[in-house]
């Protein structure tokens, strides 16, 4: 499958700017994130763009495409103490509780937070001729979603977990232009949608409840070839500096010279990006410091590991991973850094 080839350096990019060393709630970068991509409702009162847009040229007889638009739609956890410990949780339990910024039970840290849930769409392959002056739209949603969690002590309830989703909906568009003998020009948009109704009035101002985070596309296609939009062949130069992109940045993907794989990100890469080959876990700062990285996290202590625990689901995971390495991965690692 094209997609797959690029599936770690996506995900990489994915996380960039959410995820951030060192990882824990408390720590001040954590709480001023510049999430890259970011695309809000349309109409909302921030101004920020509702719309991203990536456009390439295609060459080939009769080409197939196939997308992926690929964002994190974010997710609140908060915590609540309930004034008096109960047997069971009570069915008014908001009328019971106050909310804190966490809550420390035995060896367990809970902390508001916010997560975030990948989200994929694909959206079927599709002729690029049948594009030609008939743009093709792919709307999707996501769904209200909302769980709670009680936190006991000693068999009491005494605090409760609130996990709360917005719902969320947007579109993809493709669209295809004939500009020379067998060279087409695709046209992917993906549109933010999302109802601003649907947000309760105090969350309307700078809140990221209904946003497309991290947000990116991979272009793929059969019987056909992309061509490089940073470092195009001559006799399509001309052609290709005449693509507009907005909030993306298309540059081949995979495995050079193959010409089948487009990643549109809104950083700025050259062709053919790749994860750094040190790199033996996924730590989604960026591709090129990712064993760096991996060997600070070693150094973290019980309570930095317990307080990532409680924060981002992705970096404990990283840490578990990472604490699985061999000593002598571990070393190689270490010499590889210091090269470095």
């Amino acid at each position: 499958m094209i997609f797959e080839r690029v599936k770690k350096i996506a995900d990489a990019l994915l996380y960039q700017g959410y995820m951030l060393y060192p990882y824990r709630g408390s720590a001040i970068i954590k709480n001023k994130r510049s999430v890259l991509g970011t695309l809000h409702p349309a109409g909302n009162a921030l101004g920020e763009p509702d719309r991203m847009q990536v456009q390439c040229l295609v060459v080939g007889e009769a080409p197939r495409i196939s997308i992926a638009a690929r964002f994190l739609h974010l997710l609140n956890r908060d915590i609540f103490e309930l004034d008096s410990p109960a047997d069971t949780l009570p069915w008014d339990w908001p009328q019971q509780a106050t909310p804190v910024i966490s809550i420390e039970i035995g060896e367990m840290l809970y902390q508001a937070s916010q997560e975030a849930v990948q989200r994929e769409i694909r959206p079927s392959t599709q002729s690029l001729q049948e594009m030609v002056g008939n743009a093709q739209h792919d709307a999707f949603s996501f769904s209200l979603a909302s769980d709670v969690e009680p936190i006991e002590d000693h068999g009491r309830c005494i605090a409760v977990v609130q996990r709360s989703q917005l719902s969320i909906t947007g579109d993809v568009e493709m669209t295809g232009e004939v500009i020379d003998d067998h060279v087409f020009k695709l046209t992917v948009t993906l549109r933010n949608t999302s109802n601003l109704s649907d947000l309760p009035a105090c969350h309307r101002e700078g809140r990221l409840d209904q946003v497309f985070a991290s947000a990116h596309l991979i272009l793929g296609v059969e019987e056909g070839e992309f061509v490089s939009t940073i470092n195009p062949p001559p006799e399509w130069a001309v052609l290709a500096a005449t693509c507009q992109n907005q909030k993306l940045w298309p540059v081949l993907a995979g495995d050079p010279p193959d010409r089948h794989c487009m990643l549109a990100t809104p950083s700025i890469r050259h062709d053919y990006p790749q994860i750094a080959s040190q790199s033996s876990v996924d730590c989604f700062d960026e591709t090129e410091i990712d064993e760096m990285l991996a060997m600070r996290v070693m150094t973290m202590t019980d309570q930095e590991k317990q307080e990532l625990r409680s924060t981002d689901e992705p970096a404990w995971q990283n840490l578990q991973r990472n604490e699985s390495i061999s000593l002598e991965q571990r070393k190689a690692l270490h010499r590889s850094s210091k090269e470095t």
